[in-house]
């Protein structure tokens, strides 16, 4: 939840930005959102994947076949 204050704040920020003509000003607060949560994305893709190798690797041992 506090990530959702946190998203509306900066998008509050961009919005006030346009309105006062500050273009450049709006893209820098959008562009280091944008990139915060395509890092936090990479991160839990990152996770999923090992989880993921880590569940078929259980399954591979418990019938005893491997890869």
């Amino acid at each position: 939840m506090v990530t959702e204050f946190e998203t509306l704040e900066k998008l509050n920020d961009a919005l006030d930005d346009l309105q006062k003509g500050e273009v450049g000003d709006a893209v820098v607060t959008l562009v280091a959102l944008k990139n915060k949560y395509k890092r936090m994305c990479d991160e839990f893709d990152k996770w999923a994947d090992e989880q993921s190798e880590l569940n078929e690797n259980r399954v591979f041992e418990s019938f005893e076949v491997y890869p």
